[in-house]
């Protein structure tokens, strides 16, 4: 939690620093992501304004492609992504696009199909050590930080692993499946997303800018 506390204060997200190598607003956005969804980093990166709708009232990102079958899900947008202000970056990035195709993240750098988002994840290291200089924790880690959120909240694993997008250790997992991938109601999703919570991190964004090598 210390180690939250001190990134989420650092200069892109406190003074509204945008470096080159954070491509943009994802340096802000892609992080927060990680942290209140729990997707992959690729995930993340390839997003596009059509992945972001909503489902009986509920704002969702619909994540189509990854690295299992089990992938393919919708996570439902928890309260603090909101609050920060990601549907109104959305709603600008849509009065410029030309299509739901267009990506979230334009300035993200492709790199090698095993790595769609690699030159920002290299960034991102190099960034986040200057706040956690260790080098183990990586972007990745927001990943194992939302598992253990979830845990820690008493949810299900199977509900876990439908909000993760991991694969089913149960063949019969895999039945009653909807055409999206998922196997629960929007509904149920977004009531184990809300559940996660970091108490005593208050992140506070800072208006972006110029960005800066």
């Amino acid at each position: 939690m210390e180690e939250l506390k001190v990134l989420f204060a650092s200069s892109v997200f406190s003074n509204g620093e945008r470096p080159s190598g954070g491509a943009g607003e994802a340096a802000i956005w892609m992080p927060i992501l990680a942290l209140f969804t729990g997707a992959r980093l690729n995930e993340i990166g390839s997003l596009r304004l059509g992945d972001v709708s909503q489902e009986n009232g509920i704002d969702l990102l619909f994540i189509r492609d990854g690295k299992t079958e089990n992938a393919r899900r919708k996570v439902p947008l928890h309260d603090e992504i909101k609050r920060l202000g990601f549907l109104d970056y959305v709603a600008q990035c849509r009065e410029g696009s030309v299509g739901s195709d267009t990506k979230l993240f334009p300035l993200v750098k492709t790199g090698s199909e095993k790595a769609e988002s690699g030159p920002f994840s290299q960034w991102w290291g190099r960034y986040a050590r200057r706040s956690v200089p260790d080098r183990a924790k990586a972007f990745h880690s927001f990943r194992h930080t939302v598992k253990r959120a979830l845990r820690n909240a008493g949810v299900d694993k199977t509900l876990r692993d439908a909000v993760m997008g991991h694969e089913a250790e149960d063949v019969a997992e895999a039945y009653g499946l909807d055409e999206d991938g998922s196997g629960f109601e929007i509904a149920i999703l977004h009531q184990a997303i809300s559940k996660i919570d970091y108490p005593g991190l208050n992140i506070v964004l800072a208006p972006a800018l110029l960005p800066k090598n």
